[in-house]
């Protein structure tokens, strides 16, 4: 049972290792920074499965267990950040996108208001209204991000501050949402 325990958690922090390289939005430094600390969890997981498998009486395996208990702490801190991160660097690649879109459609209407073709003034205002949004996209993302910084291992907490955390992307993803509509219109 507890070989199998380790095995999932191996698992599921391999699968998370996948999730967080997919992802272009997170900046490299903390990808590689993200990899680093899996892959150190990892190696800790299959030591203590070998450990286990050479345990020797039910006292050994206790130990063990109450060991891959306290380590778990750490992983699931872990585990927070890396789901964070993955949440960020979504946004993070949505809104550099949209930024781009709204760089081109400046560009074209300086274009426009040198020809003098047209009154481009509720274009420029939707944009400004846009780039604010984006704006608030980056101060919730910020939030999250330090929500999770605060987290400790040993915090009793840990869930409901990673909830705070994901509601802030939610809502820093809903500014990106609200920035695409106003450009789309």
């Amino acid at each position: 049972m507890l070989i199998e325990r380790d095995s999932a958690t191996i698992a599921y922090l391999t699968a998370l290792r996948r999730k967080l390289r997919e992802n272009p939005g997170v900046i490299n430094t903390t990808r590689e920074n993200l990899f680093s600390l899996i892959d150190n969890e990892i190696s800790i997981y299959n030591l203590h499965k070998a450990k286990v498998a050479s345990a020797g009486s039910l006292d050994d395996l206790a130990e063990d267990s109450a060991e891959a208990a306290a380590q778990f702490q750490q992983s699931e801190l872990l585990i927070y950040q890396v789901l964070t991160n993955i949440s960020v660097g979504h946004t993070s690649s949505f809104r550099a996108r949209e930024k781009d879109i709204i760089t081109a459609l400046r560009t074209k209407l300086t274009e426009i208001k040198t020809a003098g073709d047209k009154k481009v003034d509720p274009v420029e205002r939707a944009l400004t209204e846009a780039d604010d949004k984006l704006s608030r996209s980056i101060e919730k993302e910020q939030g999250a991000l330090a929500l999770i910084a605060k987290l400790k291992a040993n915090s009793k907490d840990k869930l409901s501050v990673f909830n705070g955390a994901q509601r802030s992307m939610g809502e820093a993803l809903s500014y990106v949402k609200e920035a695409n509509s106003i450009v789309k219109d």
